[in-house]
């Protein structure tokens, strides 16, 4: 092989292995999205009869980067621009402050006392020293912040539960209620699986009394498992979309 070959073939190797090394550098950075996994995302909702609504919410998930921080952003906006059903200034839904609880475990252990927990309503920073808040900025929201800096760092296996409650959530009419609610806005990456529990007080109603609708994710399954229980399986729900669901009962349930 004469000099001119060599070089051509070495110039050609030293392409692909840029193409090789910016491959790896793309899929292992932030942008890339590999090295957060959500395995699921699992919550439990329980509305009481006077239309508040009760959220239990467990994240299984993996972390593979370098990473610290996480925020936890909770829209209680009742209705979006555009509503089509009558809206007044006087139904709003509030975030109850004094009825939250987070904990995280990771790889089967909780070290919930050993990591920094900050609130959007108690004004606290993170780590940057930048007040903790929803992103964008917005009315309606409350975030929940959590710093695992001091205890090494996001990785492994993880297990973040978070508990919060929304006062006032379902809306009541003449001769309906309804519960209108965008749950999850986005992920850090795709959910894997999913599902909702969302329990109703005791009634003698039938199923067929109760409607569920869904929006906002392309793969989901809405069931009424009986006269108070009612349950949505998901899965693959991906950058850009929503879980979002409507619940139609009699106005007196």
């Amino acid at each position: 092989m004469n000099k001119a070959a060599k070089g051509a073939t070495g110039f050609i190797g030293l392409i692909i292995s840029f193409i090789f090394l910016f491959t790896l550098l793309f899929l292992f950075s932030e942008d890339g999205y590999t090295e957060i996994e959500i395995n699921s995302y699992d919550a439990t909702i329980t509305l009481d009869e006077a239309g508040n609504m009760h959220v239990s919410e467990t994240w299984d998930m993996a972390y593979n980067g370098e990473y610290r921080v996480r925020f936890r952003d909770i829209v209680y906006q009742k209705f979006p621009d555009n509503y089509n059903f009558p809206t007044s200034t006087d139904n709003t839904a509030s975030f109850d402050t004094s009825n939250v609880s987070v904990s995280v475990i990771r790889d089967g252990s909780d070290i919930t006392d050993y990591i920094n927990i900050g609130y959007s309503w108690e004004n606290d920073y993170d780590e940057l020293g930048e007040l903790v808040r929803c992103e964008p900025n917005r009315d309606f929201c409350e975030s929940i912040f959590i710093d695992t800096g001091y205890k090494g760092g996001l990785y492994g296996d993880l297990i973040l539960e978070y508990e919060y409650s929304i006062l006032g959530a379902v809306s009541e009419y003449s001769d309906i209620s309804e519960l209108n609610w965008v749950l999850l806005e986005y992920a850090e990456n795709t959910i894997k699986e999913g599902t909702v529990t969302i329990n109703l007080p005791a009634n003698t109603y039938a199923t067929e009394d109760l409607y569920i609708f869904g929006h906002g994710i392309s793969d989901g399954i809405l069931e009424n498992i009986d006269n108070d229980t009612i349950k949505i399986t998901f899965t693959d729900m991906s950058d850009g979309e929503f879980l979002e669901f409507r619940l139609l009962t009699p106005t007196d349930l």
